[in-house]
């Protein structure tokens, strides 16, 4: 972005935070993965 206030945009990630937010990155992927295996399958029919 062009902002002057690219420092608000900017954040530090703690190793917490770090777990955490990878946490809940693996259970969208395997909720993501469940979908379109349920998709794929009723496609199938």
């Amino acid at each position: 972005q062009n902002s002057k206030n690219k420092i608000n945009y900017a954040y530090i990630l703690t190793p917490r935070g770090l777990t955490i937010k990878t946490k809940l990155t693996v259970n969208f992927m395997k909720r993501k993965m469940k979908e379109y295996d349920e998709l794929a399958k009723e496609l199938k029919k």
